[in-house]
């Protein structure tokens, strides 16, 4: 048995991600993450933010807990002024950890950290190889050139990083090149076409989705999409008796979020607050909460109005994303059937 299939099966938090903060120094349009207080730019830490003295003693849960993967992440989590105090910690927990940032506020300090600290990966964003595209998206000029300076700067100390490109209309005809980008900087590189609503319930981010037409196009790229072939399987009602005795996914079962306030959510993308760590330590949350023993329960075979949809073997659902856009954890998922349509129309045209 491998590890995640352990973890999965014992209820161990295998991977856990924390927010620092919601503030960011960026406008970017597509950004899901709710801001609170006028959080959106630099500013003092907000009092509502877990402090130093907080996020270590949850760190010191979260490896009592078994947890091995810790990301940081934000909003920008470089305007965390203690974020090496905090990895420094976590690292002599023993975590393997990983940042998510925007790469535009590193500096010589903080890359040199990363580099002792040994980080496992950093994860930047980056929307093109083209500047002004880049900045048209952050809504900060200049934002690009820093990024890719320090992406450099980091590659050159030997820190793994890996280039993250959320494909939107306004970056479509860019994916290619910021994957030839990335290979020049000797980084990684993933992308994602799916635009997220925001973590208020505001939808106006999904206007920035690509068209069916173009996602279509660009699942039979095998840089977009791995190199798979995105077959039909033969025998379909094996697999679907397969899946429909499945968890919904591993929230909850095997990763949890914990948010800048202190709530652990079963998932980043799966805003069910299970309680807060100012009120409960993580073991009672992770172990007690109705909220998250609820969602363990929860089987495939508990989803409505999807067993006999014919794009059933291209669907990779996330309970999170139909809980946000459609309203319903068990119900219809917008986001799965844009993308299991494209799969399987690829597949059917000989894609």
């Amino acid at each position: 048995m491998d590890i995640l299939a352990h973890t999965m099966e014992k209820k161990i938090p295998f991977a856990v991600q924390i927010n620092l903060t919601r503030r960011c120094n960026l406008r970017c349009i597509h950004c899901c993450v709710e801001k609170r207080d006028g959080e959106r730019r630099i500013g003092k830490t907000p009092d509502h933010e877990l402090n130093l003295e907080e996020i270590n003693r949850i760190l010191e849960q979260l490896a009592e807990a078994g947890c091995l993967v810790l990301t940081l992440s934000g909003g920008e989590v470089l305007l965390r002024e203690d974020l090496i105090d905090i990895i420094r910690y976590a690292r002599t927990l023993d975590f393997a950890v990983k940042v998510f940032t925007n790469g535009t506020l590193l500096g010589t300090k903080e890359i040199d950290a990363f580099q002792k600290l040994h980080l496992q990966e950093v994860h930047v964003s980056l929307y093109a190889a083209n500047a002004k595209i880049h900045d048209g998206i952050t809504g900060v000029p200049g934002s690009w050139e820093k990024t890719v300076k320090n992406i450099r700067q980091m590659r050159e100390k030997g820190i793994s990083v890996k280039i993250k490109c959320p494909v939107m209309r306004q970056n479509i005809k860019e994916y290619r090149k910021v994957y030839d980008l990335a290979t020049d900087l000797g980084a990684g590189c993933a992308f994602d076409p799916v635009i997220t609503m925001r973590d208020d319930g505001n939808k106006d981010t999904l206007n920035y989705r690509i068209a069916q037409e173009d996602l279509q196009m660009v699942l039979q790229d095998p840089v977009f999409y791995g190199g798979e072939k995105g077959e039909r399987p033969e025998n379909i009602s094996c697999l679907i008796t397969e899946i429909y005795d499945d968890v919904l996914c591993s929230a909850g079962h095997n990763i949890c979020y914990i948010s800048p306030e202190g709530e652990v959510n079963p998932c980043v993308q799966l805003p069910i607050n299970s309680g807060n760590l100012r009120d409960h330590d993580f073991n009672w949350i992770w172990h007690n909460s109705p909220d998250m023993l609820n969602i363990r329960q929860m089987r495939m075979k508990n989803v409505h109005g999807c067993k006999n949809c014919d794009y059933l073997s291209w669907c990779a659902r996330c309970p999170g994303l139909a809980y946000l856009e459609d309203g319903d954890l068990l119900g219809h998922s917008s986001a799965a059937c844009w993308l299991a349509k494209a799969k399987g129309n690829k597949t059917l045209i000989g894609g």
